[in-house]
């Protein structure tokens, strides 16, 4: 019973990181489409994206340990993987742009939700 408590809660928690992931890139090209004036193609063009990001982060998310409870004991240690988190799975997204050689993707777009 407590085992499949934990790992629904696991999975909700995954699920709300996806959906804060797909939020936070919405709100980066919102921000770049209308803060920064800049032009580009439509929202859908760009979609196909949160089909790399989702993974790769719930992947880092899950390998640092941040889905365990024990992993919430200080807020220090949360906050240093969560930069952890975010720095790899911002380079692993970097290269995976950069090796498939993706030119129809706005760099400013991606800076701006990788922060």
């Amino acid at each position: 019973m407590l085992n499949a408590q934990r790992t629904f809660l696991k999975q909700a928690v995954a699920w709300s990181d996806a959906i804060t992931l797909t939020v936070s890139f919405g709100a980066a090209y919102f921000i770049v489409n209308w803060v920064f004036a800049r032009r580009f193609s439509a929202i859908s063009a760009y979609i196909w994206l949160l089909g790399a990001i989702i993974p790769i982060w719930i992947a880092g998310l899950s390998i640092s340990g941040l889905y365990r409870s024990a992993s919430y004991r200080t807020f220090s240690g949360l906050l240093s993987r969560l930069i952890e988190v975010q720095a790899m799975a911002g380079m692993v997204l970097l290269s995976m742009l950069f090796m498939t050689k993706s030119e129809g993707i706005s760099r400013l777009l991606v800076d701006v939700f990788l922060v």
